[in-house]
């Protein structure tokens, strides 16, 4: 089964953009400081030709986004982003406010 990844954002220390907190994948959340060592786990399991997804919350900092995917890119994996249009083709209804 393809990865999936949700960047979680952290307090809202201010205004503007909040830092991440964590990534979850399924019902785990994993601390930024352990994401290489599950990349590592979890990407020997998988096709090389399978694509990472990654989103993240509405108030999160977009470096927090990068990070993540670069983090990711580094093993070698195909990174799709979602988007709120990407998701909306995909049946799925954004999180967040609006």
């Amino acid at each position: 089964m393809p990865i999936r990844m949700r960047v979680l954002a952290g307090n809202q220390s201010g205004y503007g953009r909040v830092p991440m907190r964590g990534v979850q994948i399924g019902s785990q959340v994993i601390d930024r400081t352990d994401l290489a060592a599950f990349l590592t786990r979890e990407m020997a399991k998988r096709p090389p030709d399978w694509p990472v997804y990654i989103d993240g919350d509405d108030d999160l900092d977009f470096e927090s986004i990068a990070w993540t995917i670069d983090a990711v890119s580094a093993f070698g994996a195909k990174v799709i982003l979602l988007t709120p249009n990407s998701k909306a083709d995909l049946g799925e209804r954004s999180s967040g406010h609006h």
